[in-house]
């Protein structure tokens, strides 16, 4: 289905038609009353209650903080004086070029950030979590002011290269974000917390240098972990409860995690093992101390804000993801496009015959093997390729609400395996349950690995490193999406019945997700609002830890339904543009060597080089 479908060009036809107000409100209401009156349409109208909430009208992205007087604010002098002092401007030879300023940005970024590393894919790995504070703050806030202004002063910009023109814009997107941002400094705090994690899953599973390294920085990571844990939640002032107690959830996760941790390193040196093992000990009692401490001292009197807040929404949208979009358009796109996946389900629950093939029911790693030989039915030339493996999803990433989980070195890593983690699958009573649950496997593994998650990573190193370090999460997500499509559009997987009504759920979801990750972040709902919310529109409970989940991915959902449009209409537009000349793999090809930027960066390069 490539959108805008037929239903949605109607309702938006009726208001471009032009006609009367009174006409229009006509239609509308005979339209909701011809809808169904079942679960699915309460649930509809459970969204629609809040499509005029003030908290989703479109409102200006915030502007340029003063730098000078948010560093005056942190720290004391002697911090600010060292963390000035510890400050290098750039040099002329770095501004030679859009790619020679972003290298030397990145590495003062990796200076400040060391983290950053595990996420990039950059070696060797930091032996440390790295200071994240008052000093660490005013350096990022420095780096951040020059490199925005020099972005922003680029001599003859208007004449850079098409490309340069667009790393330009793309980079500066990144950087200003931080220089908008409306401070949120208990959200942040709370983040930090929940990231440390997932590096000691990378160091385990990810071959990506020899494991006496990977263990090495596991170790001192660990040992470092309890007075990191004590600074941070020290720093707590007025929290949102439902984000303590979802952070104390993931201690408790990353606790399960580490119980067996010393067993991943059965390649690593027996003396090493011994070291990482006796590191292990303390930071799992400091992770039970913290946990207890965020249950018990800081939930207790944590009443803060739990949204990012609807100026912050518009900043991410507009200016960090390029969409030109505000929250309210957004939540009304995804309504419509609930409304679909609904009237999709309807019609698919009649059609109950399915022809089962084999490699849905086969073991996920035979299925992996012929997706991935199947992508020459979707990109031409076959980028290199080493493969996945799979693995059990890790409790740390099921408490943060996953259900698969696809990881690799880093966008900035050179080539190497990736690994898929898949949850268990739970299968529903009755005849067709085992059907429905292949179903869901096969569009996950689609999804995580061919033509999605693995084959972009793997097809994007064509892509200069800046565009790489970006890693666009609308492009990113937005091309897993449109890969389940395209396993169906290539005859990948069974079309039928229940087939038709599990990808019509999944399309349900997403646009759930994104409405009610909005209503979170601008504020329109509070914690216990939301809660009753969720239980309205089909969750069987709704704890508070779940809220505090669904407010940590920071509208990370509406990677998967928008980025799936956007991708859809640039394919539409190329297929205007070259009519039978169109070539769907070779498009496909195009596009993941363009980015992971923004989709409406790419277009706007495509669209300047007249091609």
């Amino acid at each position: 289905r490539s959108p805008p479908d037929a239903r949605r060009a109607l309702r938006r036809g009726i208001v471009v038609a032009g006609l009367a107000v009174a006409v229009v409100v006509a239609i509308v209401m005979v339209v909701q009353l011809r809808r169904p009156s079942d679960d699915a349409t309460a649930t509809e109208r459970a969204f629609e209650r809040h499509l005029d909430a003030d908290a989703l009208r479109p409102v200006e992205v915030p502007p340029l903080i003063d730098v000078d007087a948010v560093i005056a604010g942190i720290g004391d002098n002697a911090t600010r004086g060292a963390a000035t002092a510890a400050h290098r401007p750039f040099e002329v030879e770095e501004r030679a070029s859009v790619h020679a300023f972003f290298e030397a940005y990145l590495a003062r970024l990796l200076e400040i950030h060391p983290d950053s590393s595990f996420r990039l894919g950059v070696h060797p790995h930091p032996r440390s979590i790295g200071d994240y504070g008052d000093a660490a703050d005013i350096r990022w806030l420095l780096l951040a002011r020059d490199a925005a202004r020099i972005l922003r002063e680029w001599p003859g910009a208007d004449r850079l290269p098409v490309h340069d023109r667009i790393d330009r814009a793309a980079l500066l997107g990144h950087v200003e974000m931080s220089l908008r941002w409306q401070h949120t400094p208990d959200l942040a705090h709370l983040d930090e917390i929940d990231r440390w994690f997932d590096a000691f899953v990378v160091l385990a599973d990810v071959p990506c240098c020899p494991a006496a390294d990977r263990i090495a920085a596991a170790t001192a990571r660990l040992r470092e972990l309890p007075g990191h844990l004590r600074r941070v939640i020290d720093l707590l002032d007025v929290p949102p409860k439902a984000r303590v107690l979802a952070t104390a959830e993931t201690l408790d996760a990353a606790d399960e995690y580490l119980e067996s941790y010393s067993r991943h390193w059965r390649a690593a040196p027996e003396d090493a093992v011994a070291q990482l093992s006796s590191a292990l000990a303390p930071a799992r009692e400091a992770l039970t101390e913290a946990a207890g401490r965020l249950r018990n001292a800081i939930a207790p009197k944590a009443n803060g804000s739990i949204a990012i807040g609807a100026a912050n929404t518009a900043l991410t949208l507009r200016v960090g993801l390029h969409l030109p979009l505000d929250a309210r358009t957004l939540y009304e796109q995804a309504l419509d496009e609930l409304r679909d996946a609904h009237d999709d389900m309807r019609a698919a629950f009649h059609r109950t015959q399915n022809t089962l093939t084999a490699d849905v029911r086969d073991p996920s790693e035979m299925q992996i093997r012929e997706l991935r030989a199947a992508c020459s039915a979707w990109i031409t030339p076959l980028p290199a390729d080493e493969g996945v493996v799979t693995a059990p999803l890790p409790a740390l990433w099921q408490v943060q609400g996953a259900s698969a989980v696809y990881l690799d070195p880093g966008p900035l890593a050179k080539a190497s395996a990736g690994v898929v983690y898949l949850g268990e699958s739970s299968v529903p009573e009755g005849p067709s349950g085992r059907d429905y649950a292949d179903f869901v496997r096969r569009h996950t593994l689609a999804h995580e690995t061919y033509p999605g998650h693995r084959l972009q990573a793997v097809a994007s190193r064509a892509a200069c490193r800046l565009r790489r370090f970006i890693d666009d999460r609308v492009l990113a997500e937005g091309w897993a999406v449109y890969a389940e499509d395209l396993l169906h559009e290539s005859n990948g997987c069974v079309d039928g019945g229940l087939d038709d009504w599990t990808r019509a759920e999944e399309r349900a979801g997403y646009a759930s997700g994104l409405m009610t990750e909005l209503l979170l972040a601008t504020g329109t709902l509070s914690e216990a609002e939301l809660a009753a919310h969720l239980l309205e529109t089909g969750w069987t409970e709704a704890t508070p830890e779940q809220v505090g989940a669904i407010a940590a991915r920071a509208l990370y959902s509406l990677g998967y339904s928008v980025g799936r449009n956007e991708i859809f209409r640039l394919r539409h537009i190329e297929e205007g543009r070259l009519g039978t000349a169109f070539d769907l793999r070779a498009f496909h090809a195009k596009l993941l060597a363009a980015g992971p930027i923004s989709p409406r960066l790419i277009e706007a390069e495509w669209a300047a080089q007249g091609r």
